[in-house]
């Protein structure tokens, strides 16, 4: 279970509604463990937690790679789709509309390089887990029984040495020793009260102390 630590846990996950108008606007069922893990989670590109630290200019980078684990074989990964975003993907994507009318298969997921993840929603395909790759795979693949399964098949690394790194206290990003952190005076509206959104950013005194207005 150490892996759905990337995913963000809500009670308060409402997604009835969107689950009905994607069923009835598309003449399909979800599996049930879809549904659940729907109604469990926050999903979409935003919302998922990949350990980050802040470049000098206060940009969010991983620090971490998160990749699909399958036969010795390890597929990049990038996040499983809110609702919002796979009606999103069945609406402008041709190939995603076809493959879900021709072959059952709804892309909720997205793989680095242009893949994609598929979950079944047809009688004989129902809540298995497929990968796919327009350009280099022949079919899609099978990867496991239902997207419960699919969390444990991802392998967390980090991407850097922590030494390197230091977070201070409430923070919710790391930053490098001895960084020096640029800001452009141009974006700050009054530099006197500059304050940055310390529940997105920082909490700590720390990170002002390493700020230069450029």
């Amino acid at each position: 279970m150490k892996h759905y630590k990337i995913l963000r846990k809500d009670e308060k996950v409402e997604n009835e509604n969107l689950i009905h108008q994607i069923e009835n606007e598309n003449e399909f069922k979800f599996p049930s463990s879809f549904k659940l893990f729907h109604s469990q989670y926050k999903c979409g590109r935003q919302f998922e937690i990949w350990e980050s630290y802040l470049d000098k200019f206060l940009r969010p980078t991983p620090m971490t790679t998160i990749s699909l684990n399958y036969k010795d074989q390890k597929y990049p990964y990038n996040w499983i789709c809110s609702l919002n975003e796979l009606i999103h993907g069945i609406k402008y994507y041709d190939q995603v509309n076809e493959m879900l009318k021709e072959d059952g298969l709804l892309r909720f997921g997205d793989m680095v390089h242009k893949g994609g993840l598929y979950v079944g929603v047809k009688d004989f395909n129902r809540d298995e887990i497929f990968l796919y790759y327009f350009n280099d795979f022949e079919k899609p693949i099978k990867v496991c029984d239902n997207i419960f399964d699919l969390i444990e098949l991802l392998d967390i690394s980090k991407k850097y040495d922590a030494q390197l790194f230091e977070k201070p206290a409430s923070s919710k990003y790391w930053i490098k020793k001895d960084i020096e952190l640029l800001v452009n005076k141009n974006l700050i509206e009054n530099y006197k009260n500059f304050q940055l959104d310390r529940s997105n950013y920082i909490d700590s005194q720390a990170f002002f102390d390493k700020l230069n207005i450029i």
